[in-house]
């Protein structure tokens, strides 16, 4: 998670379940932050694995993974241009 926040807060020990595994880590995020994030990757997994029964846990978290690179580089992409329409006005 965010390397500076856990630097600066208090860690708290965390048990995730994660597409079906149990990971505990440290965290200075709360409780509800970690499960917001734990619910939106295990949705990500969930649909990367959908119909592929083939897959493997790795082969699904790597799909995943990609899926939410792209979703995070439109994002970027969109806040890029965003910014250039404001700093035009």
């Amino acid at each position: 998670m965010d390397q500076q926040s856990d630097k600066t807060a208090e860690k708290n020990k965390v048990t995730v379940n994660i597409y079906g595994s149990n990971y505990t880590m440290r965290t200075a995020y709360t409780d509800e932050q970690v499960e917001k994030i734990v619910d939106y990757l295990n949705q990500k997994m969930q649909e990367a694995g959908a119909n592929q029964s083939r897959l493997n846990y790795k082969d699904v978290a790597v799909l995943a993974a990609l899926n939410i690179t792209d979703e995070l580089l439109s994002v970027k992409e969109d806040y890029k241009q965003l910014l250039e329409i404001i700093n035009e006005n």
